[in-house]
């Protein structure tokens, strides 16, 4: 019984640390030069997915990840250096994270005037 426990549990920390790093990247994005890919995966590494957090657009099965793998090969073919890829990489992340268009300070809108400036209201309480 004692046996069986152990060697089950011996099994499972083998398969835990023998098991392979399964990778996002799909065969369509892989580069035909080993030494442009080699770079391309290195430099995915580098870079967080911005959906997962806690992977690597390397790792990560999101499709903005895949989006940024694809910007980096491009990058990569297109001759630019390590932190260039990665400058146009950040760059361009930063654009997609941005929803909202800044917001402009309208002195006439409710909230936005000076505290000073807003009409003096009295109120008499009648009891």
């Amino acid at each position: 019984m004692v046996l069986n426990r152990v060697l089950s549990s011996l099994v499972a920390i083998a398969l835990i640390i023998g098991a392979p790093t399964a990778y996002a990247v799909q065969p369509d994005e892989i580069m035909a030069n080993p030494v442009q890919e080699s770079r391309a995966r290195e430099l995915s590494r580098e870079l967080r997915c911005m959906v997962c957090q806690n992977q690597s657009i390397d790792d990560s099965d999101a499709p903005l990840a895949r989006d940024l793998r694809l910007l980096v090969r491009e990058r990569i073919a297109s001759g630019d250096s390590n932190s260039q890829v990665i400058e146009f990489s950040m760059a361009a992340a930063s654009l997609k994270i941005r929803r909202r268009k800044r917001s402009r300070w309208r002195p006439h809108a409710p909230g936005n005037a000076l505290p000073g400036c807003q009409p003096l209201t009295i109120h008499d309480r009648l009891d």
